[in-house]
């Protein structure tokens, strides 16, 4: 699976990419929400997790970029945040039916979450 990790914070993107790449994935980082739209555009991924609280354009606006680039996008999303403030994300969360883990998350949930993306398997339900 090509996965696409979006997060402003370096040790998480990095450290989810290789977790990524050891489970077999092919992971690439982006720092911001502008750049993963960058990267969006250039080329496909099977899945995007995406910090929701980023300096610049957030989880949210960027996943509402991505499904108007492509609307392939609106399944392949994944959202992770540790905003623990009334800003919490999950209306927005809800609203567009995706999965969402709080940080600091078990990697057992993304690894179900990630296969929920899988061609064929069914749709995701809510962990945690």
């Amino acid at each position: 699976m090509r996965v696409l990790v979006v997060d402003d914070e370096e040790g998480v993107r990095y450290a989810l990419a290789r977790y990524l790449i050891a489970r077999g994935h092919q992971a690439v980082a982006a720092a911001s929400g502008e750049a993963a739209m960058q990267l969006a555009r250039g080329e496909t991924f099977d899945a995007v997790i995406s910090d929701c609280e980023m300096p610049g354009m957030c989880g949210p606006e960027l996943f509402e970029k991505l499904v108007a680039f492509d609307s392939g996008y609106a399944d392949r999303v994944i959202f992770m945040s540790g905003n623990r403030d009334d800003s919490d994300p999950r209306g927005f969360i809800a609203q567009a039916q995706r999965p969402f883990m709080r940080k600091p998350f078990s990697l057992f949930d993304l690894d179900a979450m990630l296969a929920a993306l899988a061609p064929g398997a069914p749709r995701w339900t809510a962990i945690g």
